[in-house]
């Protein structure tokens, strides 16, 4: 069970780091579906591991790496933003999330960027 919470963790922590990076997006319907359907994912990869478990070993972490990839990879094509640039096309041309960026998407959450939590989360951004 604890492997499915990870994953879980995984998968939002992924979530909320596009969620705050790439905040111009108003899409309350992906917003909606993404996170049930991360949800999903990470169940259906928990039970797949959990069948397969006594012959794997290390390739256990293989498949956890791939999990990973997987949410960051579903996140970056299909995270929909107002400029019609999906974010992987904006880390190419080296757009990554700024400091700015990231308090205006702690802002659309409704969480105070000057608060202990928000500026915690802020470092992550440069």
């Amino acid at each position: 069970m604890s492997r499915l919470i990870r994953f879980i963790v995984y998968a939002f922590a992924s979530y909320f780091y596009f969620r705050i990076g790439f905040p111009d997006a108003d899409a309350k319907i992906y917003h909606l579906l993404a996170p049930m359907f991360l949800i999903a994912a990470a169940c259906l990869t928990h039970f797949l591991l959990h069948m397969v478990e006594s012959g794997l070993g290390r390739g256990i972490w293989a498949c956890e790496l791939l999990f990973i990839a997987f949410v960051i990879g579903f996140m970056a094509f299909t995270l929909p933003q107002n400029n019609g640039v999906p974010p992987y096309r904006q880390w190419l041309d080296n757009g990554r999330p700024t400091n700015s960026t990231a308090s205006a998407g702690l802002s659309k959450l409704g969480l105070d960027p000057h608060s202990q939590i928000g500026q915690l989360v802020l470092k992550a951004f440069p």
